[in-house]
């Protein structure tokens, strides 16, 4: 399951890389086409009223300077008109020929004296005229008493309309003697000017339209090149880096696109790059029999391999971006990966796991020096190596152990001998018969010794050839026959004829023997010790059965271990050296067979062989 998701996760490495924010997932605002548009219309939008603003204005002012220009060629003509009345003082003149003037050149006329009262009006006369306000303080009166000549526009209240006011200074003399002031109606400017705007409204509304579809086209035609690149981003973000950009503007569209075009291909070269590494990397650590574990320099947890989460029982990717200390709840450990992220130097320790079969690990922790920095820590499974320490251990405390027996005997009875003990010929051969024996028994845990390694190493290789297993059987009991003869035991053998087994004869013959010995010893007198075999499809079982003593269910696991005996002081009153269990299971396991036993206290023991029909198998 572990290397599924390895696979998957160096598979897709490319799609879980390149789906960046913006490339297709984000939602979109206003395609860049409508803002080009919207912003190109808002600035011609601008432009043509800025034009249209600029027209209108240029056509009043245009407008006031011809009615300026006017209207000051008038004044001075009516400056020479009344300059010799007003120096007369003949002020029934005055207003006659105000009238008659502002008739003819269509315009308002009125004389002021020097002091701003008014001598003549074309829109008043008589009593009227004489009720006419003083004038000396209007804007353009003023200004042409200051300067000569003044002009002004504003709203009349005499009739009530806006008026354009232009006021000439009447001398004689190097002496202001009066005022003539000059009034046009603006009302058809304004009826220009109404007219003016709707034309400009229909020049502009045609310019507008002119002005959309230029937009829209030009729009289209600069986001074109631009939609091609984004479409092909999202393409090659979805990992298919096949896709082109074509463009052929000539400008730098096009060489944006080229450019898109080689980094597609530089970045299909580098992913591909990459895919291929992890995917080597996550294979390389999904095969290595250590454990793998990478933090980050926080301590929170980068990667592990399949052995690791086997050695910790930890299942699914919840652990990843964790920290350690929330996942591994081991202290050793914990404090091991702490004083390193500390230290920054490799550590190595050995710790145990809590966990059932409570494995036991060498841990090397070491500090990467790339930025960031990384702890990576191997975690190698030496359970089988420590239980092979103990068993050495062991082995090498039953052998002294076993050997120290017989070896303090002989010693002892060698000193005697030696101290006298020959002068007595009786004892001194009772004590020859004990030393005899003890030597025969260190002789005999010596070669089961030698045998034992010399199997193990392969030094006594397996030569199988086809074999009777009835025969086999008869023999062998017919050595063993006296013995159960003597304890008045009944030998049974149920073996089909003609059942044939591929297996060395010697080495089978040792294993039948010791199986059947021990099974007469280990039976009280008048007991049944049975052999029989079966075949199966591709293997042959023998079983060999006894109504002894039993062994406990405790002891069922270790009787095969070199030197384990159930009963220690029987085992050595009854001859054995507690090998031939140990070498009975190694000569089956050569064969390719394997050997099981069941027992029940009082009841007696069944060992069962099972022989692959083609050794080795």
């Amino acid at each position: 399951m572990r290397n599924e998701r390895l696979k998957k996760d160096a598979a897709g490495y490319t799609d879980q890389n390149l789906h960046a924010p913006g490339f297709g997932a984000a939602p979109r605002s206003l395609p860049i086409q409508w803002k080009w548009m919207a912003a190109s219309l808002l600035l011609s939008t601008l432009v043509l009223l800025l034009i249209g603003g600029l027209t209108l204005w240029s056509f009043k002012r245009y407008a006031l300077g011809q009615v300026e220009k006017s209207l000051t060629a008038q004044a001075a003509l009516a400056e020479d008109l009344f300059r010799d009345p007003l120096l007369s003082g003949d002020e029934e003149v005055v207003d006659p020929i105000a009238d008659r003037l502002g008739q003819e050149i269509h315009a308002r006329l009125t004389l002021l004296r020097a002091d701003g009262t008014v001598a003549g009006d074309s829109y008043e006369s008589g009593a009227d005229l004489r009720k006419m306000e003083n004038h000396l303080h209007r804007p353009e009166v003023e200004a042409a008493l200051a300067r000569g000549t003044g002009s002004s526009i504003r709203f009349s209240e005499t009739v009530q309309m806006e008026m354009f006011y232009l006021a000439r200074r009447i001398q004689s003399g190097g002496e202001t003697i009066g005022v003539v002031r000059l009034a046009l109606p603006l009302s058809d400017i304004s009826t220009q000017m109404i007219q003016m705007r709707h034309f400009l409204l229909v020049a502009l509304g045609i310019a507008f339209l002119g002005a959309l579809l230029l937009s829209y086209l030009l729009s289209k035609r600069l986001a074109a090149p631009l939609l091609q690149m984004t479409e092909a981003a999202q393409t090659i973000a979805r990992g298919d880096f096949h896709h082109r950009i074509r463009i052929r503007s000539g400008d730098e569209m096009e060489a944006l696109g080229e450019a898109l075009n080689r980094m597609a291909d530089d970045l299909q070269r580098k992913i591909q790059d990459l895919s291929d590494d992890r995917a080597k990397t996550l294979a390389i650590l999904s095969g290595m029999v250590e454990g793998v574990l990478v933090l980050d320099d926080k301590g929170k947890i980068v990667l592990t391999n399949a052995s690791f989460e086997r050695m910790f029982v930890l299942s699914g990717d919840t652990w990843i971006g964790r920290y350690h200390y929330e996942r591994l709840r081991h202290y050793p450990l914990n404090a091991l990966i702490e004083e390193v992220i500390q230290s920054g130097k490799p550590l190595s320790r050995e710790i145990q796991l809590e966990i059932p079969p409570r494995p036991h690990l060498q841990v090397q922790a070491s500090v990467t020096e790339r930025t960031p920095r990384s702890v990576v820590l191997v975690f190698h499974d030496i359970t089988e190596i420590k239980r092979l320490e103990r068993m050495r251990k062991d082995f090498v405390a039953n052998v002294s152990h076993e050997l120290r027996t017989p070896l303090a005997a002989i010693k002892g009875y060698l000193e005697t001998l030696a101290d006298g003990g020959l002068e007595n010929p009786t004892e001194a051969q009772e004590f020859l018969t004990i030393l005899q024996k003890h030597t025969d028994r260190m002789a005999n845990i010596v070669r089961d010794l030698l045998q034992l390694s010399r199997i193990e190493s392969g030094l006594d290789p397996i030569r199988p050839v086809p074999i009777d297993l009835r025969e086999a059987v008869d023999r062998n009991l017919l050595l063993l026959k006296p013995l159960a003869e003597k304890r008045e035991q009944t030998l049974a053998v149920s073996v089909p004829p003609g059942l044939s087994l591929q297996a060395d004869p010697e080495k089978l013959n040792q294993v039948l023997i010791n199986l059947v010995d021990n099974a007469i010893k280990y039976t009280p007198e008048r007991g049944t010790i049975a052999v029989t075999a079966s075949e199966g499809a591709d293997r042959v079982v023998i079983e060999v059965r006894d109504s002894g003593i039993g062994i406990p269910k405790e002891d069922l696991g270790r009787i095969f271990e070199r030197f384990y005996r159930v009963d220690r002081t029987r085992s050595r009153e009854l001859g054995g050296t507690g090998l031939g269990l140990s070498i009975v299971k190694h000569i089956v396991e050569a064969h390719g067979g394997k050997i099981t036993a069941e027992s029940e206290i009082g009841k007696g023991s069944r060992f069962f062989l099972f022989f692959p029909k083609q050794p080795g198998v």
